[in-house]
């Protein structure tokens, strides 16, 4: 599995004319970090701007309170944070295109059949006989005996 996108942005909240407390905003993204206690994780959040849009969890967040009523209430507040992407091992599976098997295999080379035939069945693409005349230290890829072991390695 590759590393999930991040996204981290700045949110500005302001309660001053109100003069109310911004707390009242802050602690609704603070709940968003706070893990569920069946699922083990905090909420999968969907965030939506525009054109971007992915499910993601809040990774990060770290308020500064920057304005005080005369009582010390907070009035203004800026929130860093930090949205990670999040996906199931089933989808991250479903959408990461794989080249080849996850561990190395071992064949025998069958009658007639060439590292460039073999790398068409197993890769898909015969232009990858090289790396399997590498893996096995061939020199030669044209005199190859029927029932030559060689090893597939993954492609990355």
């Amino acid at each position: 599995m590759g590393e999930r996108k991040r996204l981290s942005m700045e949110l500005f909240f302001d309660t001053f004319e109100e003069m109310a407390d911004v707390r009242q905003y802050t602690s609704k993204v603070e709940e968003l970090m706070l893990v569920n206690a069946q699922e083990h994780r905090p909420p999968v959040l969907r965030f939506s701007w525009s054109s971007l849009s992915f499910d993601c969890v809040l990774e990060d967040l770290v308020q500064r309170f920057t304005v005080f009523g005369d009582d010390g209430t907070p009035l203004r507040a800026i929130c860093k944070v930090v949205f990670k992407e999040y996906a199931t091992a089933t989808t991250q599976l479903s959408n990461t295109r794989r080249e080849s098997a996850d561990h190395t295999k071992r064949m025998a080379l069958r009658e007639g059949e060439t590292l460039s035939s073999l790398s068409a069945r197993e890769y898909n693409d015969c232009r990858k006989w090289r790396v399997i005349a590498d893996a096995n230290n061939i020199d030669d890829p044209e005199n190859l005996a029927a029932g030559t072991i060689v090893e597939l390695p993954p492609l990355y």
